[in-house]
Protein backbone atom coordinates (compact mmCIF):
# COMPACT_ATOMS: atom_id res chain seq x y z
CA UNK A 1 0.00 0.00 0.00
CA UNK A 2 2.95 2.42 0.87
CA UNK A 3 4.41 1.55 -2.38
CA UNK A 4 1.33 2.22 -4.50
CA UNK A 5 0.86 5.50 -2.75
CA UNK A 6 3.91 6.83 -3.40
CA UNK A 7 3.46 5.84 -7.16
CA UNK A 8 -0.49 7.74 -6.56
CA UNK A 9 1.79 11.05 -5.64
CA UNK A 10 4.50 10.91 -8.21
CA UNK A 11 1.81 10.30 -10.84
CA UNK A 12 -0.22 13.50 -9.74
CA UNK A 13 2.85 15.63 -9.60
CA UNK A 14 3.71 14.53 -13.50
CA UNK A 15 0.09 15.74 -14.34
CA UNK A 16 0.58 19.07 -12.81
CA UNK A 17 4.28 19.63 -14.70
CA UNK A 18 3.50 19.20 -17.93
CA UNK A 19 4.73 22.39 -19.67
CA UNK A 20 8.21 24.56 -19.28
CA UNK A 21 6.00 26.98 -17.66
CA UNK A 22 4.45 24.06 -15.10
CA UNK A 23 8.21 23.15 -14.22
CA UNK A 24 9.57 26.81 -13.35
CA UNK A 25 10.92 26.10 -9.96
CA UNK A 26 10.58 30.01 -9.25
CA UNK A 27 6.70 29.34 -9.23
CA UNK A 28 5.68 25.86 -9.15
CA UNK A 29 6.42 23.75 -6.34
CA UNK A 30 4.76 20.53 -7.61
CA UNK A 31 8.68 19.92 -9.26
CA UNK A 32 10.26 19.48 -5.40
CA UNK A 33 7.05 17.68 -4.67
CA UNK A 34 7.89 14.84 -6.84
CA UNK A 35 11.82 15.10 -5.86
CA UNK A 36 11.22 14.32 -2.46
CA UNK A 37 8.67 11.95 -2.83
CA UNK A 38 10.36 10.08 -5.69
CA UNK A 39 13.77 9.85 -3.21
CA UNK A 40 11.35 8.73 -0.38
CA UNK A 41 10.01 5.89 -2.31
CA UNK A 42 13.45 4.85 -3.84
CA UNK A 43 14.47 4.63 -0.13
CA UNK A 44 11.97 2.06 0.44
CA UNK A 45 12.40 0.73 -2.76
CA UNK A 46 15.80 0.30 -2.28
CA UNK A 47 15.24 -1.40 1.85
CA UNK A 48 13.19 -4.21 0.09
CA UNK A 49 15.76 -5.25 -2.51
CA UNK A 50 18.51 -4.89 0.27
CA UNK A 51 16.43 -7.70 2.05
CA UNK A 52 15.52 -9.44 -1.11
CA UNK A 53 19.08 -9.84 -2.05
CA UNK A 54 20.39 -10.63 0.91
CA UNK A 55 18.23 -13.43 2.03
CA UNK A 56 18.69 -14.69 -1.36
CA UNK A 57 14.97 -14.26 -2.39
CA UNK A 58 15.57 -13.25 -5.72
CA UNK A 59 17.82 -16.48 -6.54
CA UNK A 60 15.39 -19.38 -4.79
CA UNK A 61 12.49 -16.89 -6.84
CA UNK A 62 14.59 -17.67 -9.88
CA UNK A 63 14.69 -21.39 -8.89
CA UNK A 64 11.25 -21.88 -8.31
CA UNK A 65 10.01 -19.90 -11.08
CA UNK A 66 12.16 -20.94 -14.25
CA UNK A 67 11.60 -20.75 -17.21
CA UNK A 68 8.11 -21.44 -17.86
CA UNK A 69 6.16 -18.20 -17.82
CA UNK A 70 3.00 -19.75 -16.70
CA UNK A 71 4.70 -21.11 -13.43
CA UNK A 72 3.65 -19.04 -10.65
CA UNK A 73 4.27 -19.44 -6.73
CA UNK A 74 2.69 -18.44 -3.83
CA UNK A 75 3.88 -16.93 -0.56
CA UNK A 76 3.37 -20.60 1.28
CA UNK A 77 5.51 -22.03 -1.34
CA UNK A 78 8.32 -19.46 -0.87
CA UNK A 79 8.27 -19.52 3.34
CA UNK A 80 8.81 -23.26 3.07
CA UNK A 81 11.44 -23.14 0.82
CA UNK A 82 13.35 -20.41 2.46
CA UNK A 83 12.50 -21.23 5.94
CA UNK A 84 11.08 -17.25 6.41
CA UNK A 85 8.57 -16.31 8.06
CA UNK A 86 5.09 -16.36 5.65
CA UNK A 87 3.62 -12.84 7.27
CA UNK A 88 7.07 -10.67 6.06
CA UNK A 89 7.36 -12.44 3.09
CA UNK A 90 3.99 -11.66 1.98
CA UNK A 91 4.50 -7.82 2.59
CA UNK A 92 7.63 -8.44 0.92
CA UNK A 93 5.97 -10.13 -2.22
CA UNK A 94 3.11 -7.51 -2.70
CA UNK A 95 5.26 -4.43 -2.44
CA UNK A 96 7.75 -6.33 -5.05
CA UNK A 97 4.46 -6.71 -7.44
CA UNK A 98 3.47 -2.87 -6.46
CA UNK A 99 7.35 -2.34 -8.00
CA UNK A 100 6.75 -4.01 -11.13
CA UNK A 101 9.80 -6.07 -10.47
CA UNK A 102 6.83 -9.18 -9.43
CA UNK A 103 4.41 -10.64 -11.54
CA UNK A 104 1.21 -11.15 -10.11
CA UNK A 105 -2.28 -13.01 -10.15
CA UNK A 106 -4.93 -14.86 -8.26
CA UNK A 107 -4.56 -18.70 -7.79
CA UNK A 108 -7.24 -20.49 -9.78
CA UNK A 109 -6.78 -23.36 -7.19
CA UNK A 110 -6.83 -21.47 -4.12
CA UNK A 111 -9.40 -22.53 -1.52
CA UNK A 112 -9.50 -20.49 1.79
CA UNK A 113 -11.02 -17.05 2.63
CA UNK A 114 -7.81 -15.42 2.82
CA UNK A 115 -7.58 -13.29 -0.30
CA UNK A 116 -3.84 -12.36 0.14
CA UNK A 117 -3.28 -15.81 0.54
CA UNK A 118 -4.98 -16.23 -3.02
CA UNK A 119 -1.99 -14.24 -4.72
CA UNK A 120 0.64 -16.08 -6.74
CA UNK A 121 3.54 -14.23 -7.60
CA UNK A 122 6.27 -14.80 -10.36
CA UNK A 123 10.13 -13.56 -10.74
CA UNK A 124 10.21 -12.93 -14.68
CA UNK A 125 13.08 -14.52 -16.62
CA UNK A 126 14.81 -11.15 -18.09
CA UNK A 127 14.59 -9.91 -14.65
CA UNK A 128 16.10 -12.88 -12.73
CA UNK A 129 18.69 -12.59 -14.39
CA UNK A 130 19.52 -8.69 -13.66
CA UNK A 131 18.36 -10.07 -9.91
CA UNK A 132 19.79 -13.57 -8.92
CA UNK A 133 21.95 -14.39 -11.91
CA UNK A 134 25.67 -13.55 -11.14
CA UNK A 135 26.86 -15.07 -13.99
CA UNK A 136 24.74 -12.89 -16.40
CA UNK A 137 25.88 -9.80 -17.93
CA UNK A 138 22.48 -8.69 -16.99
CA UNK A 139 23.71 -9.08 -13.11
CA UNK A 140 22.55 -5.93 -11.78
CA UNK A 141 21.83 -5.80 -8.23
CA UNK A 142 25.49 -5.67 -6.37
CA UNK A 143 25.71 -2.34 -5.51
CA UNK A 144 22.15 -2.01 -3.41
CA UNK A 145 23.84 -4.07 -0.96
CA UNK A 146 25.40 -0.38 -0.24
CA UNK A 147 22.41 1.74 0.08
CA UNK A 148 21.40 0.87 3.73
CA UNK A 149 24.99 1.36 5.05
CA UNK A 150 25.23 4.45 3.16
CA UNK A 151 21.81 5.70 4.07
CA UNK A 152 22.99 5.13 7.70
CA UNK A 153 26.02 7.14 7.71
CA UNK A 154 23.70 10.47 7.45
CA UNK A 155 22.31 9.81 10.63
CA UNK A 156 25.07 8.67 12.52
CA UNK A 157 28.67 9.76 11.17
CA UNK A 158 27.84 12.41 8.56
CA UNK A 159 26.24 15.31 10.73
CA UNK A 160 29.15 15.60 12.77
CA UNK A 161 31.52 15.09 9.72
CA UNK A 162 29.98 18.43 8.46
CA UNK A 163 30.46 19.84 11.61
CA UNK A 164 34.32 19.43 11.67
CA UNK A 165 35.32 18.77 9.15
CA UNK A 166 36.64 14.74 10.01
CA UNK A 167 36.97 12.11 7.12
CA UNK A 168 35.15 9.13 7.42
CA UNK A 169 36.13 5.80 5.77
CA UNK A 170 34.28 3.64 3.51
CA UNK A 171 34.97 0.51 5.76
CA UNK A 172 31.53 -0.78 6.27
CA UNK A 173 31.39 -4.98 5.21
CA UNK A 174 28.37 -4.03 3.14
CA UNK A 175 29.61 -1.52 1.43
CA UNK A 176 33.08 -3.49 0.57
CA UNK A 177 30.92 -6.60 -0.35
CA UNK A 178 29.28 -4.48 -2.69
CA UNK A 179 31.86 -3.12 -4.31
CA UNK A 180 33.63 -6.17 -4.98
CA UNK A 181 30.84 -7.92 -6.28
CA UNK A 182 30.41 -4.89 -9.02
CA UNK A 183 33.74 -5.06 -9.48
CA UNK A 184 33.81 -8.55 -10.15
CA UNK A 185 31.37 -8.60 -13.00
CA UNK A 186 33.28 -5.60 -14.32
CA UNK A 187 36.15 -7.15 -15.15
CA UNK A 188 35.22 -10.20 -16.42
CA UNK A 189 32.56 -8.53 -18.89
CA UNK A 190 34.32 -5.38 -19.90
CA UNK A 191 37.90 -5.22 -18.38
CA UNK A 192 39.60 -8.92 -19.56
CA UNK A 193 37.59 -9.32 -22.85
CA UNK A 194 37.59 -5.19 -24.11
CA UNK A 195 40.02 -3.44 -22.19
CA UNK A 196 43.10 -5.23 -21.73
CA UNK A 197 43.08 -6.58 -25.57
CA UNK A 198 43.58 -2.93 -26.21
CA UNK A 199 46.80 -2.39 -24.50
CA UNK A 200 48.71 -4.87 -27.13
CA UNK A 201 51.20 -6.85 -26.02
CA UNK A 202 50.46 -6.11 -22.29
CA UNK A 203 47.87 -9.06 -22.65
CA UNK A 204 50.33 -11.62 -23.97
CA UNK A 205 52.43 -10.46 -20.71
CA UNK A 206 49.85 -10.62 -18.42
CA UNK A 207 48.80 -14.50 -19.44
CA UNK A 208 52.45 -15.89 -19.37
CA UNK A 209 53.37 -14.25 -16.43
CA UNK A 210 54.63 -10.65 -15.37
CA UNK A 211 55.41 -8.98 -12.00
CA UNK A 212 52.57 -5.78 -12.08
CA UNK A 213 52.03 -3.20 -9.54
CA UNK A 214 48.56 -3.06 -7.81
Amino acid sequence: LTSLLFQYRHQQQQKTTTTAKDNDPETNPAPAHGKIWSSIGGAMDAAMLYVGDRLKLYETLRSLCGDNPELYISEQTLAEETGLHVRWLREWLAHHAAMGVLLWKPDKNYIGNDPDAALVYRLPQATAEVLANPDSKEYDISMIEMVPALVARAKTMLPEAFQTGIGRPYDEPDVASAINRQHTNHVRDIVIPEVIPMAGPVQQQLETGILVAD
